[in-house]
């Protein structure tokens, strides 16, 4: 979908709780999910950052996105 010139340009953060295993598990999806965004709208969407929320916990900390994992480049 191109954008026409006549449109807005909005930029969005969007928040939502996911499941994973490990801290590189959930880079991983996270990355996924983005590369899906990209590839749907050419967005430029990418993550920001990682929050461990372990449920009815009050332990959060954030994740270190620069763990060895290694997005798939399509």
């Amino acid at each position: 979908m191109k954008a026409k010139h006549t449109q807005k340009r909005y930029a969005v953060t969007i928040d939502f709780f996911a499941w994973a295993d490990s801290d590189l598990e959930i880079i991983k999806k996270a990355n996924e999910i983005t590369q899906q965004m990209r590839a749907d709208q050419d967005n430029h969407a990418k993550v920001l950052e990682i929050i461990s929320t372990p449920f009815a916990s009050l332990d959060i900390k954030k994740v270190d996105l620069n763990l060895p994992y290694k997005p798939i480049n399509k």
